[in-house]
Parts: structure tokens; sequence; C-alpha cells
């Protein structure tokens, strides 16, 4: 509770992200930091009244500075509730597009040079749209996106680089199966090789992780 008020005191009352509006009022912030677990669905609905996805992406998608990092990490990790097995959030759809809005955006900061180098906030935000993105995906059965994917498993951090492998494993597309294998090869970090091989052995059983 100390936490979610200390929060609140340091944000403004409403977030923009392009058109999109929210009231960041204290039980929305109380039921968007839960200890060590993901927001409730049913709790978001009520606290949002039921315009929750609309909210979601609003939260994921602000770049003015004023949602805390862990408020908005969360809401990323959120949006693949809401895409239920009857009508999968594929490419058009709001959870879909969001999580490839905030690809473009990491990469429109990747590529302003210098002055545009990415911060810790931006590749924390960007591991957590590429995990989303790969349970989303698989659900959606967008081969799409393993394309879209393949170019973070050579990404400076090796967090990024072990996040994409494992979203690729979760896509459970074959198509990836060469490229992780290119990449065994010759990655350096224990940690991202694991997660390589973890995903490679899924793909090859067809037993991928749901």
């Amino acid at each position: 509770m100390r936490r979610a008020l200390s929060i609140a005191c340091v944000l403004a009352l409403a977030v923009t992200a392009r058109s999109e509006t929210i009231h960041l009022t204290p039980p929305i912030i109380h039921a968007l930091t839960p200890i060590d677990t993901l927001p409730n669905p049913d709790h978001l609905d009520l606290v949002f009244n039921n315009q929750t996805l609309e909210n979601l992406r609003a939260l994921a998608l602000s770049r003015d500075g004023t949602v805390d990092l862990g408020i908005q990490l969360r809401a990323i990790r959120m949006l693949a509730s809401y895409c239920p097995s009857a009508s999968p959030c594929g490419t058009g759809t709001p959870t879909h597009d969001a999580l490839e809005q905030l690809l473009v955006d990491y990469e429109a900061v990747e590529n302003d040079g210098i002055e545009g180098t990415p911060t810790p906030h931006d590749v924390l935000r960007l591991r957590a749209a590429i995990e989303t993105l790969g349970v989303v995906g698989r659900s959606a059965g967008v081969a799409e996106d393993v394309n879209r994917l393949l170019p973070f498993l050579v990404h400076p951090s090796r967090d990024i680089r072990a996040t994409t492998a494992r979203a690729l494993g979760y896509l459970c597309n074959t198509q990836a199966i060469v490229p992780l294998r290119i990449r065994l090869q010759n990655e350096a970090s224990a940690q991202v090789r694991l997660a390589i091989s973890a995903a490679l052995r899924d793909l090859g059983t067809g037993q991928c992780p749901t």
C-alpha cells in the first residue's frame, strides 16, 4: 500500500497516450500494483468500468514520462489477458497493434543516433512487448511475428536476446528453427544459449509452452 501511495503522489492525474487519456485514480493505481503477481483482470474491469483494454493501451503507449515504469510494464503484459481464444488478437486488433507500436517506438529511438540512444526504461518496455507478443502471436497464429522478432536475437542486451528466444518458442512456428540454430552457434551468453536451446527443443517436439 505504501508503494502504491508513493506512486500516486508522483503521477499526474491524467495520462495522454496519442489520442487516449486515462485518469490514474488511487483505485486504478492499487489495481495495477499488486505484489509479485500480475493484476487481476476482474479487478481491472471494475476500476476501468469495463473499458480495460483501451486504458491498458493508453498506459502501455504513454511516452510523456508521467506513467510509473512498473505500472507501464504491467499494463503491457496484461494486454495478453484480453485475447480470448474465441477471438485471437492478430494483426489489426487493438492488442496486437499496441505491441507492434511499442516495437516501432523503440526502433525510432534506436535509429535517432546518439541523442536517441535507448534508455534502460526503453529496453524494459521493449522486453515486456516482445514477451507479450510471443504469447499473443501464438494464439493468433500470426506467422509474420516470427520475422518481426528475429532481429532482436542480435540485440546488444542479453536479456532482450533471451526474451526474444523464449517468445519465438511461444509462437510455436517452425520458421524460427533455422535462425535460432544459427544464433546458437554465435551466442556467447550462457543465459541466451539456454533460452535458445529451450525454444529449439519445444519447436522440435511441437510441445510449445502454454
